[in-house]
């Protein structure tokens, strides 16, 4: 979608950068011939994984580069350092919530294996709703209920700060 707005402006002398941060063959392995061949015409492709430019490159003709997402290093002095007394331990993570790249069904999953073997553990879960998962939300809250685990995995939703939400972690689940 945002290559073809990006195509349909015209602007010769204006490189495109389309930016592909999900696996690639969900993106280009399911367009059309079309939408392919509006694809080859950008500039550049920027792929977020190192291996996303061979995989890519199997759809498209156009340079394709490399740049990973930034994340700003935590000093050692500012690592929570994890308290064996402390009443409870957090295991957080952020994205989208999105049953295709994301996945963050699997980690509710995986927690339910684990939780009675672990009962002061907890998982915070921060992430709006990808547009076009509107049901995952609730799917996901759904098998929370399922397991009976509303008082130990929480969704909840963006966040702002979430380098402080990730400094209280004890865990970062990905």
């Amino acid at each position: 979608e945002d290559v073809l707005v990006a195509n349909t402006l015209n602007l010769p002398h204006v490189p495109v950068i389309a930016m592909i941060h999900n696996a690639i063959e969900p993106k280009l392995g399911n367009m059309n011939a079309w939408a392919l061949k509006e694809e080859n015409k950008v500039t550049v492709h920027q792929v977020l994984m190192p291996d996303f430019v061979e995989k890519a490159k199997r759809y498209v003709t156009t340079r394709i580069v490399y740049i990973p997402n930034t994340i700003h290093r935590v000093e050692e002095s500012q690592w929570k350092k994890i308290n064996d007394t402390a009443k409870t331990h957090c295991i957080v993570t952020v994205g989208r919530l999105d049953p295709v790249q994301k996945q963050t069904h699997i980690l509710i999953e995986a927690f339910h294996i684990l939780a009675d073997t672990y009962p002061d553990w907890n998982v915070y879960i921060y992430g709006k709703e990808a547009e076009n998962h509107t049901e995952y939300t609730r799917n996901l809250q759904q098998l929370i209920e399922k397991y009976q685990l509303q008082e130990r995995v929480f969704l909840c939703g963006l966040e702002k700060d979430v380098m402080a939400k990730l400094q209280k972690a004890d865990i970062f689940a990905f």
